[in-house]
């Protein structure tokens, strides 16, 4: 066999496997389901059976061309995940944070090619944006009034008008120093209300209760470090 003649054996190959990665994709399209009970959405564990068999077809094919069709159908695939994920805005965190963490475990398998370390750092940042998102969820859905006000104290110093606004009685310093022990002072039966919720957002399979309560507590530390710093660096002298 001629040089020429295996060039277009490999390409004829590479088109057959984008086809039929493709043809995975369409079947995507007619699948349906309540994202609020998803946990693991069904199609993501066939997805990453299949990504990881395909893997290990590229590392005996060893062709690059194979492994770009793979990652270019798994990054579609993360499209339609983030779609379905959204069908239901107000769940949306909480089901890519259950399914990315899904994904993270299974694709250190297919850990190899540097293109897969890239994409696997690019999950785990959106995994941490999800979290992040989450948590703070969670403490604005317990403290909504409290949320709606500290974020209007902070908006006013990012753009410079606390002045101005700490004129306002409803943002004097007696107000805000009400409205701080107030939260505080119902914070334990808050904690269990939020770790009631948390444990009922997340599947079973994933186990990531401990993990979202764990970071729904650096969020509140976090929160409880800003209140004191604002205190003491805008409100103090003007009590």
């Amino acid at each position: 066999m001629c040089i020429r003649d295996s060039f277009r054996i490999e390409d004829a190959c590479g088109d057959m496997f984008g086809d039929f990665l493709n043809g995975q994709l369409i079947k995507l399209d007619d699948y349906a389901c309540n994202t609020r009970y998803a946990g693991i959405i069904l199609p993501v564990k066939g997805i990453m059976t299949l990504v990881g068999a395909m893997c290990n077809l590229c590392s005996v094919l060893r062709e690059e061309v194979f492994n770009t069709y793979l990652l270019d159908f798994f990054n579609k695939f993360l499209q339609w995940l983030d779609g379905m994920a959204n069908t239901k805005a107000k769940y949306y965190n909480i089901v890519m944070i259950d399914n990315l963490h899904y994904l993270l475990r299974h694709i250190e398998k297919q850990i190899g090619w540097e293109e897969w370390k890239k994409k696997k750092s690019e999950l785990i940042e959106q995994y941490r944006a999800n979290i992040e998102n989450y948590v703070k969820s969670i403490f604005d859905y317990q403290y909504s009034s409290f949320s709606e006000y500290f974020e209007k104290i902070q908006s006013a110093i990012r753009t410079g008008d606390f002045a101005s606004l700490v004129r306002q009685n409803d943002f004097s310093y007696k107000t805000f120093d009400k409205k701080v022990k107030d939260v505080f002072s119902s914070f334990t039966s808050g904690c269990t209300s939020m770790s009631k919720r948390v444990k009922k957002h997340f599947s079973s399979e994933e186990k990531l209760f401990g993990e979202m309560w764990k970071e729904t507590w650096v969020y509140i530390d976090k929160m409880y470090t800003n209140i004191e710093s604002i205190a003491l660096k805008y409100y103090n002298g003007v009590k």
